[in-house]
């Protein structure tokens, strides 16, 4: 229910306005009988209003009212969750279990580690490979692995990403 409240479905739960310097400077044109000004008052209006139904669109189509849900359970219950959410793609929650954060004294991530359970097949041929060699036992593509990556704040002030699949390091790293 509160998630019904904070992001109510198929209506904006947010208002997109134009800022109140530019509204006045508009309605005062269009008091003085600029027509265009009148006009574009109207057409910002419908912009906004159509662009607010976009983006409640978009979070139903990347499922962020089920993970907000998960996340808002979790908060509930814990009072503590994760929220992940990669540029193309859905949201993922991770609870307590599953992820770990280090903080500075001002709150700033120094780092950060998430556990997350994928089946074998999802991953890179490659990847594959490297550890059905590295382990006594032969994984199947539907086999469920873990996948370790952890994030940390180096001294230039970027972030690296590291990677494992059960403890075996991938090569891929990243800033």
């Amino acid at each position: 229910k509160l998630i019904m409240t904070l992001f109510p479905e198929n209506q904006p739960f947010f208002r997109l306005q134009v800022s109140s310097d530019i509204l006045k400077q508009m309605a005062d044109a269009a008091k003085a009988g600029d027509q265009q000004a009148d006009a574009a008052l109207k057409a910002v209006d419908a912009d906004l209003a159509s662009k607010e139904k976009e983006a409640v669109q978009q979070l139903g189509y990347t499922r962020f009212r089920t993970e907000a849900t998960a996340a808002m359970e979790l908060l509930i219950i814990t009072g503590n969750a994760c929220m992940y959410h990669p540029l193309n793609g859905a949201p993922q929650v991770y609870n307590l279990r599953d992820y770990c954060v280090e903080r500075d004294l001002s709150g700033n991530v120094i780092a950060f580690c998430t556990r997350d359970k994928k089946a074998l097949g999802t991953f890179d041929t490659k990847v594959q490979a490297v550890l059905n060699e590295s382990r006594k036992r032969k994984y199947k593509p539907h086999d469920q692995v873990t996948l370790y990556t952890f994030v940390k704040l180096d001294e230039t002030g970027k972030y690296k990403l590291l990677q494992s699949v059960e403890e075996v390091p991938l090569e891929a790293e990243g800033t």
